[in-house]
């Protein structure tokens, strides 16, 4: 398998940490992007993700034109909206700002630790680990927030939702890493 490719479905197995019902709205979630996404979306999506200091070189510059727009036109349709994410550097103690998808739950927002499949955690991810006190933006409404892991008993019923609702690429990234995807709930103050 290579990012940036349709994957056959037929010769997936399904991760062990799954239950029934996370694999089958992966595997449902797998099929339609196959059927939706032009190949040349795909290679495209290959490139986004080729290397991690491509991933984070293209987050500094989606950050600056998040803020130089106020997040205005920013996510595409059908996908989960786009917001701004500040943690506290676990090590430094210094603000970083992320931009990251996030499915909305009413004020509340869900964040998938996906980094397109790989094996390593987001480094926004292992600073809310340390300190769950954030900040998120989303367009141009900023607020303070506090980040918790959900459980992997909270995490399974919402999987499905987080595909249908969130960000469908989800599922096709969690196939190239035995990394199980944490997943993220943001509560504004």
């Amino acid at each position: 398998m290579k990012k940036g490719e349709k994957l056959v479905i037929e010769k997936l197995e399904k991760p062990a940490f799954m239950t029934d019902g996370e694999w089958k709205a992966t595997l449902e979630t797998l099929s339609m992007l196959n059927q939706t996404i032009p190949d040349e979306a795909w290679e495209n999506i290959g490139e986004k993700v080729i290397s991690l200091d491509r991933i984070r070189s293209d987050g500094l510059d989606d950050r600056e034109k998040y803020l130089s727009s106020d997040g205005k036109d920013f996510t595409e349709p059908g996908t989960a909206p786009t917001l701004l994410l500040t943690t506290v550097g676990r090590k430094s103690g210094k603000k970083f700002t992320t931009p990251v998808n996030g499915m909305p739950d009413g004020d509340n927002f869900y964040i998938v630790a996906s980094l397109a499949g790989y094996d390593a955690l987001p480094h926004w991810y292992l600073n809310l680990e340390k300190n769950p006190r954030v900040w998120i933006q989303m367009q141009d409404k900023k607020a303070p927030a506090t980040a918790r892991i959900l459980t992997r008993e909270e995490k399974a019923p919402l999987w499905p939702r987080l595909l249908a609702e969130g960000q469908p690429l989800w599922a096709y990234f969690q196939m190239f890493t035995e990394r199980e995807f944490p997943v993220v709930l943001v509560t504004p103050e």
